[in-house]
């Protein structure tokens, strides 16, 4: 939604630029702080729309952050982003999520993801109707809709389980990337003991079977975990 306020809560410089950037970029009216008391101290005069919380603030804990959010009569309804960094316990997604956050990012990851999210977020909160085309990622003859969580390619459907659909989100957010098998095994299936990654080999020789043609580009990096090979420019 264009001209929302958005507050980013985030005490990492490159991050809180980034984030402001990408969603200024989005139409959003974006308000960054360093700082978590600054941010609920603002919330006097300036009452957000949607709010991006990282877990790990300085003086306050994210979940913390996101509790007086959801006690707050004004922004007990908005759409709450969690954060976290990559290399933090896989817990922190639990914690942000039942602590009332609608939705969790861990970083790294692709800001066009969070911007579709947002969208998403706010239309339902708004109860407006859902834009066509549906928020998602495309490439090249693969579609995948945030919304309904579909996926097309070649302008056939499949029937993806929750996770296979998350993990092919995960490669086409950010093609290119090379992610490390115990990125992807802790990102997954946080809080498991992984002898030999079996898990993950088979979730991706089912989405190679899926992609067809395209299988290709779900490459596999020797003794190091998986990469998107991009091919005809994301969308």
């Amino acid at each position: 939604m264009k001209g929302a306020r958005v507050a980013v809560v985030e005490d990492e410089p490159g991050w809180l630029e980034l984030l402001e950037r990408s969603l200024g970029a989005a139409g959003f009216d974006v308000a960054g702080f360093a700082s978590p008391l600054k941010f609920l101290k603002s919330m006097a005069t300036e009452v957000p729309e949607a709010a991006v919380v990282d877990m790990l603030l300085p003086g306050m804990d994210g979940r913390e952050v996101i509790r007086v959010l959801r006690r707050e009569p004004r922004t007990r309804l908005i759409p709450i982003v969690a954060m976290t960094a990559s290399e933090v316990s896989p817990n922190s997604a639990v914690s942000g999520i039942t602590a009332g956050a609608d939705e969790y990012f861990r970083k790294p990851f692709e800001p066009e993801l969070l911007v579709v999210r947002l969208q998403g977020l706010l239309q339902r909160r708004l109860g407006e109707p859902a834009p066509s085309p549906e928020a998602g990622l495309q490439d090249d003859g693969i579609s995948l809709s945030f919304d309904s969580r579909a996926c097309t390619v070649d302008g056939k459907g499949h029937e993806l389980t929750r996770l296979e659909f998350e993990l092919l989100t995960h490669f086409l957010g950010q093609p290119g990337r090379v992610y490390t098998r115990r990125h992807l095994l802790d990102a997954f299936w946080p809080g498991r003991v992984h002898s030999d990654g079996r898990s993950l080999d088979k979730h991706v020789q089912r989405l190679r079977k899926v992609l067809g043609r395209h299988s290709d580009r779900l490459q596999t990096v020797y003794a190091v975990g998986y990469v998107w090979r991009l091919n005809g420019g994301m969308k």
